[in-house]
């Protein structure tokens, strides 16, 4: 991991206590031509290990660094005091490294480093272990590492567009897919496959996940079949709904595609009506239609509908919440159809919105859909007021002096047309994605 000169005992022994983090350092001979002379070294990812542990980095060649269209972070002016202890940096690329001398460096505060991780090293002041880790996604509270390889399932469980995806009381994953091989899976934490069912959909599209008389039911939309299905966590479709006939505003009945479904506590629930007309149907606990709102006349414009929840305080009325996709908006309104207010999210594509705890969880598909539709996308978290505190995927959120959002963008090419999203009971983000070239959920752990 490191390469060190001429060293004095006093300072081997600060050596020695970094080696408890990093693993045994390899010293150069005095012989060497170039010890004293400023080395270009190919550089490495490293992460926080246990005291004790082995490091185990591999190095990369210029070749096999990843492109990034972010500039690379400025080298620091400071003139360096001469000999050099080049070492390696936890970003991937090959840049010329400072020399110190073992004076400045037993200034840098590393003999406390004994039994620390990597991380409190670079704390107290190495030089060479201060940049952020690039694999790790998000800003402030809320940053994420991806699991490499998570629920793939291989042929044997294909999957199509990965619609949908909701977290049960078991702490499994279910993902609804439109592959009619299979449009649902359920996985366990660790991407295994628990169960799978469903061969009838072939325009899934919304899964809500809703605790009914004690146990979870699934509310299913499909596109094709313009429907909602109600179904069992393992596949006992108990309900369907099909366009209602008393609605008086689809011509056509093919014209009612919905998105997805808004449900309350008491059993009522809406769909939105996100691929059709725009309109919210509005069903009783029993499962009745009662009435309809929204559409061209009630203010809400085609591509605006897609996702949403409802947001139902112990006291006072609860409210829909409204991913409203091409509109680059959130839409607060009442459950009898009055606008309350707008949440705007300028750079994004909101297709579904989840509360966990104090904070909402936004899957954007794309930072400039539909004019680019190969642009990536990445999710938002907002605070317990809707202001946005992390982009993962994204840029940082900033705010100007007029309290308005700035707009956001993609930062990683991590994601491609994120749809919807889940996070576990440790805090684990799920996030399934629609035109992504039959991907599987990434899984992304909180660190």
């Amino acid at each position: 991991c490191l390469c060190t000169t001429d060293l004095s005992s006093r300072t081997r022994n600060t050596f020695r206590a970094f080696e408890n983090v990093t693993g045994p350092i390899q010293e150069r001979s005095k012989t060497d031509p170039q010890r004293r002379s400023h080395q270009k070294m190919s550089l490495v990812s490293l992460e926080p290990v246990p005291p004790g542990a082995q490091c185990d980095l591999k190095s990369l060649s210029p070749q096999e660094h990843p492109s990034s269209e972010a500039p690379p972070p400025k080298t620091t002016s400071r003139p360096w005091p001469n000999r050099g202890y080049p070492i390696a940096c936890p970003q991937k690329m090959s840049l010329p490294l400072p020399r110190t001398s073992r004076r400045s460096f037993l200034r840098s505060g590393l003999s406390t480093a004994t039994g620390a991780s990597l991380a409190s090293v670079a704390s107290i002041g190495f030089p060479s272990i201060l940049a952020a880790d690039s694999s790790v996604l998000g800003q402030g509270r809320f940053r994420y590492r991806v699991v490499p390889g998570w629920g793939d399932l291989g042929s044997s469980t294909p999957v199509n567009d990965c619609h949908g995806l909701v977290v049960d009381r078991e702490g499994h994953i279910l993902l609804f897919t439109n592959e009619t091989k299979n449009n649902v899976i359920v996985y366990d934490r660790k991407g295994r496959l628990v169960h799978k069912w469903g061969t009838q959909f072939p325009g899934a599209h919304g899964l809500s996940l809703v605790t009914e008389a004690g146990r979870e039911v699934l509310y299913l939309t499909d596109l094709q079949r313009h429907q909602v299905i109600k179904a069992t966590p393992d596949g006992k479709i108990l309900q369907e709904w099909s366009l209602p006939k008393n609605t008086g505003k689809y011509p056509k009945p093919d014209e009612y595609r919905p998105s997805w479904t808004l449900n309350l506590p008491n059993g009522e629930f809406f769909v939105l009506d996100g691929y059709g007309r725009d309109y919210i149907l509005h069903y009783g606990a029993d499962g009745e239609f009662k009435k309809v709102f929204g559409g061209a006349e009630g203010g809400i414009v085609h591509w605006g509908p897609h996702g949403g929840m409802i947001e139902a305080p112990r006291s006072g009325e609860p409210t829909l919440i409204i991913a409203m996709s091409d509109q680059q908006h959130l839409l607060r309104m009442s459950t009898d159809g009055r606008t309350l207010g707008t949440i705007p999210l300028p750079g994004g594509n909101p297709r579904q919105i989840r509360r966990v705890g104090d904070h909402y969880f936004v899957a954007h598909l794309g930072d400039n859909w539909p004019k680019d539709r190969n642009c990536r996308g990445f999710v938002s978290v907002l605070d317990s007021s809707l202001r946005v505190v992390s982009n993962v995927g994204g840029t940082a959120p900033e705010y100007g002096s007029d309290g308005q959002l700035r707009p956001m963008a993609h930062r990683e090419e991590l994601f491609q047309h994120p749809h919807d999203l889940a996070v576990d009971a440790e805090g684990s983000l799920y996030v399934a994605q629609f035109a992504s070239g039959r991907t599987y959920p990434i899984k992304l752990e909180r660190v």
